[in-house]
């Protein structure tokens, strides 16, 4: 059985786009892709202590995309 939390050899990120779409989605749509690991790490410390009322959750952001085919 392999315990929860091991560190993955490699991380990826799934998207149902393809061919020139995921391109442009590559190249020109994606603005920052920030690693909030350490982030993660220190909330759940929060959540293990069940001091919930300290986890800081991040707000939604409405994001509109268009699509041109």
């Amino acid at each position: 059985m392999k315990r929860c939390g091991a560190k993955l050899e490699r991380r990826a990120i799934q998207l149902g786009i393809r061919n020139k779409k995921i391109e442009k989605y590559a190249k020109n749509d994606i603005l920052q892709i920030e690693n909030i690991s350490e982030f993660v790490k220190e909330q759940h410390q929060y959540v293990l202590s069940k001091e919930l009322d300290k986890l800081m959750i991040p707000q939604d952001k409405n994001v509109i995309i268009q699509i041109l085919y």
